[in-house]
């Protein structure tokens, strides 16, 4: 089975929002297998209509310097593709998925899909494989969540913190459960 976590850094949270940033993590029952972090162009997007929130941008403002600028600086300008690039490399990355879980089940998965039936007219996934990573945290709240580890609103590092958390809440395994939670 193929189970893959999206978390995405947006400029809203319509789910036509403007999205800064996409991270893949492919996982399995006791491990992480893959992943894929892509930040697209936020001028074609804008111009294909895309929104953009005031209230999401102060909020950016207020997040960590280092949140910040893995998105908004220079080089992170720089490293951005092209929408159709991203979604691309996105598409291939999905290829069979069985399982795609989001944080809310009105968010990264609605946006993901928002933006690929708008620059490609169809998504690599399946409504059935839609999953909300957030119900299942309010269900299993005697869980602890897993110690932070990267830079907290990086995409790649909030997939992966979610799918620890996960992984902990479904399977009660990890290979390396002891050093992923907190004494919350």
């Amino acid at each position: 089975m193929k189970r893959i976590m999206v978390d995405l850094e947006t400029l809203g949270l319509q789910p036509s929002a403007v999205v800064l940033s996409i991270g893949l993590v492919q996982f399995n029952e006791k491990e992480i297998l893959d992943n894929l972090h892509v930040k697209l162009a936020i001028d074609p997007q804008i111009e294909a209509g895309r929104s953009i929130d005031g209230s999401t941008l102060d909020w950016w403002m207020n997040q960590e310097p280092n949140a910040r600028h893995g998105l908004f600086s220079g080089a992170a300008q720089q490293s951005r593709l092209l929408v159709e690039d991203g979604l691309q490399l996105v598409w291939k990355f999905m290829q069979n998925v069985d399982e795609l879980w989001g944080n809310g089940a009105a968010f990264d998965n609605v946006v993901l899909r928002h933006l690929f039936m708008q620059f490609k007219g169809l998504t690599p996934w399946s409504y059935k494989a839609d999953r909300c990573y957030r119900t299942v945290r309010s269900m299993n709240n005697h869980v602890p969540f897993p110690t932070f580890q990267g830079v907290e609103h990086n995409a790649l590092d909030d997939a992966r913190h979610q799918t620890i958390h996960l992984q902990l809440m479904l399977w009660g395994n990890r290979d390396d459960a002891e050093r992923a939670t907190d004494d919350v």
